[in-house]
């Protein structure tokens, strides 16, 4: 990844800077970039993240919504977060995410290795932002596996 250059992010005039669009709600298929493994700020909680990007957009994502968020070239730009905290009452959902929506056996641990390149169909719903309640941020909330026609 490279570095921002800071002098030509700051060398904006005050007031013209916009408010990036979050990326529409509804289904996406979804290409795991990467994963990342640590540990929450507030309750040291230990988790795995999965970097998402969307590669499709399915009927249920608005088409002019999507043109205002940049169409599919900012689509293709976008990286969605998607996290599982691994405490044995949440530990399922990463099961279940990796074994049927991604289709990998064996290990969780070795599983979670073999999750780069992986798609799965994820839907985005737009959550508000604790700090800017007028800044919605996109998540996934729910996914699924890609059918194979």
């Amino acid at each position: 990844m490279s570095t921002p250059n800071f002098a030509n992010l700051l060398d904006r005039n005050v007031g013209t800077v916009e408010k990036p669009k979050p990326l529409p709600e509804g289904s996406y298929t979804f290409v795991i970039s990467e994963h990342e493994t640590g540990e929450s700020n507030q309750k040291k909680t230990p988790f795995v993240r999965f970097m998402c990007q969307p590669v499709e957009a399915y009927e249920d994502v608005d088409d002019e919504a999507l043109e205002a968020f940049g169409g599919q070239a900012a689509m293709a730009k976008k990286k969605i977060r998607y996290t599982f905290y691994l405490t044995e009452d949440s530990l399922f959902r990463l099961d279940t995410f990796v074994g049927e929506h991604l289709g990998l056996t064996g290990k969780l641990s070795e599983a979670i290795g073999e999750t780069t390149g992986a798609s799965f169909v994820g839907r985005i719903v737009h959550k508000p932002n604790e700090k800017d309640l007028e800044s919605p941020f996109a998540e996934i909330d729910s996914t699924a596996q890609v059918s194979v026609e």
